[in-house]
């Protein structure tokens, strides 16, 4: 998608609009991060919040899904998850191994929201 398709699609959206933010994505933030004129990719997908490997599941989902090329790469990443099962910080690990694994040179921003929904969502845009 284009960066003005970008601005106009409901996956964006959620991202600026999640009403109870812990780490929080505006619009600058995405102005600042994704250049016009360079196609921007979306994936967004969800597992049951209360199985055990959750983040592990989906960032397999990420990691045939996602696919960065060697040179600069931008990312937001933004995880969803329920408020009576918060992300613990060592679930973040199988994110930031994924990320030691992206080649080149990388600029990510990322933030997380509770919501009520009972799954853990992960919404990514890259180019």
């Amino acid at each position: 998608m284009t960066y003005k398709e970008l601005l106009d699609s409901a996956i964006l959206e959620d991202v600026l609009n999640s009403y109870n933010s812990l780490i929080r994505i505006d619009c600058n933030d995405v102005r600042d991060l994704f250049l016009e004129g360079r196609e921007i990719h979306d994936f967004d997908t969800s597992v049951n919040a209360s199985i055990d490997g959750r983040m592990e599941c989906i960032m397999d989902k990420v990691k045939r899904t996602v696919m960065v090329s060697n040179g600069d790469i931008r990312l937001l990443f933004y995880l969803f998850f329920p408020e009576n099962l918060p992300l613990m910080m060592h679930e973040l690990s199988q994110f930031t191994q994924w990320i030691d694994t992206i080649p080149g040179s990388y600029t990510i921003k990322w933030g997380m929201a509770k919501h009520s929904a009972q799954e853990l969502r992960t919404i990514i845009l890259w180019q």
